[in-house]
C-alpha cells in the first residue's frame, strides 16, 4: 500500500490504480475492502496529491 500512496503523491494515479488492481485478487477481508474503496476514491478524483 505504501507504493500506491507514493504513486498518488507523485500524481501517478493510473499507476496507483494498476498497483491496486494487481493486489486486489490476493487480498481478503478488511484489506480487500480498504483497497477497493481506495481504488474507487482515486478513480473518482477524491484522493488528491499532497
Amino acid at each position: 500500500m505504501l507504493e500506491v500512496d507514493q504513486a498518488v503523491d507523485d500524481g501517478k494515479k493510473d499507476e496507483a490504480v494498476g498497483l491496486l488492481d494487481s493486489m486486489i485478487p490476493k487480498l481478503r477481508g478488511y484489506k480487500l475492502l480498504t483497497a477497493v474503496q481506495y481504488r474507487k476514491h482515486i478513480l473518482e478524483g477524491r484522493v488528491d496529491e499532497f
